[in-house]
């Protein structure tokens, strides 16, 4: 389980992916950058600005998330799992039973949304998941690996996800992307099969390193060093300063 701070989660969405063990895996965090609720008790009402997105019988969550933070050319084959991240806010008024996560089936506004005019739903890949029986405070994790792998497949078809009740008595509130607090949704995307390489240029010029795929994260400087699957690289040259600022290291995503 992790938790993510919002200056983590930025942090993480800037860099775009991270590496892991030399097992060909690496990580591209999501956050979601739609999210609002709707609800039947108040059809006509837009919640698009409120810090939390409540999910109960009469209401439903809604999130859209830019898939831009895989490496170019990912396949479905190579999504070896995607995780919904959601976070339990202490305010749920009810937060037991199961909630269930659908694929919208047509594009939404945020800022226009409302229950009255809601997108519609498919009824599959559908996961359904228990939340801790009268817990708060904690990211709720839901498998959304065939939904991901299905978005890559047909890209016009991300309209985000719907969070809805999967048992009638649940009441809970996640915390929205407006939330001050900073647990926004996201996805936490593993891919598998691909390789990440290590390409350092000596400060001889004004130059830096560059990518044939997806730059993956970027040092400057006359000691800089890069790790990746295939190996590691230094810029430093012989006689350089330690702090050339015109060497250069990347970790590029083929």
């Amino acid at each position: 389980m992790r938790l993510l701070s919002r200056s983590a989660a930025v942090l993480a969405i800037a860099v775009l992916s991270f590496l892991l063990p030399p097992a060909a895996a690496r990580a591209a965090v999501t956050a979601a950058h739609g999210d609002t609720y709707v609800t039947a008790a108040t059809p006509g009402q837009n919640f698009a600005t409120a810090p939390t997105l409540n999910v109960n019988p009469q209401s439903i969550t809604l999130l859209k998330f830019d898939l831009t933070a895989l490496p170019t050319g990912t396949t479905p084959t190579q999504i070896a799992k995607a995780t919904l991240l959601l976070w339990v806010n202490p305010s749920s008024p009810n937060p037991n039973g199961s909630l269930a996560v659908v694929p919208v089936a047509k594009d939404w506004n945020g800022p226009a949304v409302t229950y009255a005019n809601r997108p519609t739903t498919l009824a599959s890949p559908k996961t359904t998941q228990a939340l801790r029986p009268g817990a708060s405070s904690y990211y709720l994790e839901v498998d959304v690996t065939e939904q991901v792998k299905k978005w890559i497949t047909s890209p016009a078809t991300n309209f985000g996800l719907a969070v809805t009740a999967a048992t009638p008595a649940v009441d809970v509130a996640l915390d929205s992307k407006e939330n001050a607090a900073g647990h926004l949704a996201f996805l936490d995307i593993t891919v598998a099969g691909g390789k990440t390489v290590a390409v350092c240029l000596n400060g001889t010029e004004t130059r830096v390193c560059s990518c044939t795929g997806k730059l993956v994260s970027i040092v400057r400087g006359g000691s800089c060093q890069a790790t990746a699957d295939t190996g590691s690289c230094s810029a430093m040259a012989a006689g350089m300063a330690r702090d050339n600022p015109i060497a250069s290291c990347c970790v590029c995503a083929l």
